[in-house]
């Protein structure tokens, strides 16, 4: 592990995103098209600020604490 910030794959997601919207609107809903739209565009935002306060507070919501022992006649 290099402690590297791991960056959104825009690309899939937007894929995805379309992919549902297609299908929405292949069966006449288009409230459902809107809804993709819109949950891409959240997503966008949400991650931009997201990754903004990571950079920030050098943190992200993935820390992992890790407890490690070993019996009295070992050595860790």
């Amino acid at each position: 592990m290099k402690g590297i910030l791991k960056e959104p794959n825009l690309a899939k997601e937007a894929g995805l995103g379309l992919i549902g919207a297609l299908s929405a609107y292949a069966h006449g809903n288009l409230g459902g098209v809107a809804l993709f739209a819109f949950d891409l565009v959240q997503k966008k935002i949400k991650g931009s600020r997201a990754r903004e306060k990571s950079m920030r507070t050098k943190t992200s919501p993935a820390d992992v604490v890790m407890f490690s022992g070993s019996k009295d006649s070992q050595t860790s």
